[in-house]
């Protein structure tokens, strides 16, 4: 990581840091720009790599609760791009939300899918 330049090395101290800059991407208050949301995964896929090869031989799939964190790990990852992103696309519907939605609107009839 020290070579890539996401944490320093000082040799004098013989410590590593990670820059200011660097941590403020590791919080929740990054959103969807939070590292640490992605960098989960890669334990959990990590995980089970010998279960994907065995299923792959013998053609059959990788259950969910083989990655027991998969779903808390996702939830996470879309909330943060469903607050930060999505809702902002949608004019006044964060304050509508935040003071509470009271009147119910309709969908015009070109925007409804038809069967």
């Amino acid at each position: 990581m020290a070579t890539a330049g996401i944490v320093k090395y000082e040799p004098g101290r013989g410590a590593f840091s990670l820059p200011v800059e660097h941590g403020a991407l590791t919080t929740r208050a990054a959103g969807p720009n939070n590292f640490a949301t992605y960098a989960q995964f890669i334990p959990m896929c990590g995980g089970v790599a010998a279960e994907v090869v065995d299923k792959f031989h013998n053609a059959v799939g990788v259950p969910y609760s083989s990655y027991p964190r998969f779903h808390a790990a996702m939830a996470e990852m879309s909330a943060a791009i469903f607050v930060d992103v999505t809702l902002p696309l949608v004019p006044g519907a964060i304050e509508r939300l935040q003071s509470g939605i009271t009147e119910q609107t309709s969908v015009p009839a070109a925007a409804t899918p038809s069967m």
